[in-house]
């Protein structure tokens, strides 16, 4: 891998769409523009593992802004690999890379969602050391002690 970028505008992160098909092959390029015009406002971001291309991408959303408590937490909402790289451990590296960037800026929880049927995904967060909670499918405390307090929806 030659750099990790994080990518916060919009119009940066539609080059992005190649990787992210590998995650829903259905979505048209309009389609992914859409999601990502949607999302950015709500403190949606990606980073990006790049060769001479985007390769691997994971994008996150700060949960505060959608009504989640604890206030230092985030969700994981999308992760993607090309094909040819999944394996590679690029993945890994970008989420490690993640977390330790999240935790510099003071979050305290990493949460994640991942279907039950995708057994590769399931075990790729239990390496990256996530573990299995009740209120999200996986949970990460990568920082402090932290009380957990649902908001009121």
């Amino acid at each position: 891998m030659k750099e990790i970028r994080i990518l916060t505008k919009a119009k940066d992160m539609y080059q992005t769409y190649d990787v992210m098909i590998a995650l829903n092959d259905k979505m048209t390029e309009i389609q992914y523009q859409d999601f990502i015009n949607h999302w950015v406002p709500r403190g949606y971001r990606q980073f990006v593992a790049y060769t001479d291309k985007p390769i691997a991408v994971i994008a996150l959303i700060d949960t505060p802004l959608l009504g989640v408590v604890p206030n230092k937490a985030f969700k994981i909402a999308n992760v993607a690999t090309i094909p040819e790289y999944r394996g590679s451990g690029i993945s890994r590296e970008l989420m490690t890379n993640i977390l330790s960037h999240m935790k510099s800026e003071g979050y305290t929880i990493a949460d994640l969602n991942c279907n039950k049927a995708n057994l590769r995904g399931n075990a790729f967060y239990e390496k990256c050391g996530f573990n299995k909670d009740e209120s999200f499918n996986w949970r990460m405390k990568i920082a402090g002690e932290s009380k957990e307090i649902r908001a009121k929806l």
